[in-house]
């Protein structure tokens, strides 16, 4: 199983060697799983009332850079990371902007996320 960008950051604070990456710049959608838990109970409870068709994107509609989430980390557990940034190339399969468009979610469903990135990152530090 591969190891979630998150995981990798944060076990950088004590490795012994920098962690090769690549430049960081990628913009994502970070959101927490009890977002995506209360996003199914809306869909759920309001099934009858979705249109057919609906493709829902499923996200906080807020990017953050690979960098920013560094430095997230870093701010929320005191540690200081240890990642040589452009260590690693961009693959051709990297996203570089990757951040849900949320309308449809909060016009059908009157759902959107509750779970800032500071807090999630917050909330995974708390069970490490």
């Amino acid at each position: 199983m591969h190891k979630k960008i998150i995981d990798i950051i944060y076990e950088s604070i004590g490795a012994a060697n920098p962690v090769d990456l690549s430049p960081g710049e990628q913009v994502l959608d970070f959101i927490h799983i009890q977002d995506v838990v209360d996003f199914y109970k809306a869909l759920i409870k309001q099934a009858a009332t979705v249109p057919h068709n609906s493709t829902f994107q499923l996200g906080t509609g807020k990017g953050s850079t690979i960098k920013q989430l560094a430095a997230t980390i870093e701010e929320a557990s005191g540690g200081k990371t240890k990642i040589n940034w452009g260590g690693k190339a961009y693959r051709p399969s990297d996203v570089m902007y990757a951040v849900a468009d949320t309308e449809l979610a909060k016009a059908v469903l009157n759902w959107s996320s509750n779970v800032s990135l500071d807090q999630g990152v917050k909330i995974f530090l708390g069970d490490k």
